[in-house]
């Protein structure tokens, strides 16, 4: 009985020791992505509203790896690099930026009319390779210039939440070299980026 548990053991161990198991390299954030998204950790951003309020903000800056598989259990496939980048307002999560190895900038606003509960998001594509957004990606549109709460920015992206409600998040307005630098109500109302 002893013996047949042993060469059990041993026969078990040297299956299992068989089964090579391929390294999964990291892929990481692409150089030029992270260029687009000019946050730092705990960072303070200030946004001005319609009527001339100052909404101050404070970013917090979280990265780490997700891991792919086919199944619970099963080895990865790919491990791959992720950053979030999170604007509270006090308590509130207000807004939420996220990148990865994909070439597309992740973007969810919260409204602070509705006390943070409601918001839309404002994914837009970037080009693979350089740090610029897409022209014509679907619903952005590249824009000369805007002027918001009488701030002029220049080199400018807008993206359509496709919402159209007077109280919905209806656009976002977003540079390379800013970020987020404005969105706005269907009602007209404007949060802009106080420079």
């Amino acid at each position: 009985m002893m013996r047949s548990a042993i060469s059990i053991l041993i026969l078990s161990l040297l299956i299992s020791g068989s089964c090579k198991k391929d390294k999964v390299d990291k892929t990481y954030i692409p150089a030029y992505l992270e260029k687009m998204v000019p946050y730092k950790n705990n960072q303070t951003i200030n946004f001005i509203t319609t009527n001339g309020g100052i909404l101050p903000t404070s970013v917090t800056v979280s990265r780490g790896f997700t891991e792919k598989s086919n199944c619970v259990g099963c080895a990865p496939y790919a491990i791959e690099e992720y950053a979030n980048y999170e604007f509270k307002d006090g308590v509130h999560p207000f807004i939420r930026i996220s990148i990865d190895v994909r070439p597309n900038i992740f973007m969810n606003i919260f409204s602070p009319a509705d006390n943070y509960q409601i918001g839309n998001g404002f994914d837009f594509l970037t080009q693979e390779g350089s740090p610029q957004f897409l022209c014509n990606g679907p619903r952005q549109t590249c824009l000369s210039s805007i002027v918001l709460n009488g701030t002029t920015f220049t080199n400018v992206l807008e993206i359509i939440s496709g919402a159209s409600g007077p109280n919905d998040l209806v656009k976002a307005y977003y540079t390379v070299e800013k970020g987020l630098v404005g969105f706005k109500y269907g009602n007209g109302y404007t949060f802009s980026l106080k420079e």
